[in-house]
């Protein structure tokens, strides 16, 4: 929340997820202030607006990617539903792997299809990964 709040604050347009459809797609809205956001898919806060962000977007762009753990060579495990890893399948910017530090481990299991973050950010440090 807080680092949306920032976002907002220096006139960054953002755009957050929201999960649809029945193939497990995940499209991204922009919204102004948090209270275009209402609970959602596992009861994460998702946007309510429908003003659908186009892939022209995502060019210069970051994508914060959370995770119930990633490793050292930027993997994550998520909540098995394959969202991200479908988003991040044709996304070339930056990604940003969020978690708290004792959520990074030295390896974790990890398939062909799934796509690393450059980055790790926890509440003890930032950390780029090798590739």
């Amino acid at each position: 929340i807080g680092l949306i709040n920032a976002a907002l604050a220096n006139g960054k347009r953002v755009a957050c997820p929201r999960c649809e459809g029945d193939k497990g797609e995940m499209n991204f809205y922009f919204i102004e202030s948090m209270q275009d956001l209402k609970k959602g898919t596992f009861g994460v806060l998702e946007p309510m607006g429908e003003q659908r962000v186009g892939s022209e977007f995502f060019a210069n762009s970051i994508c914060v990617v959370p995770g119930l753990g990633f490793d050292a060579l930027g993997n994550r495990i998520g909540y098995g539903q394959g969202y991200y890893d479908r988003f991040l399948a044709s996304y070339n910017g930056f990604k940003i792997g969020l978690c708290y530090s004792n959520c990074v481990k030295y390896i974790l299991p990890f398939e062909s299809f799934d796509v690393p973050v450059d980055c790790i950010i926890t509440e003890n440090y930032i950390r780029t990964v090798k590739k």
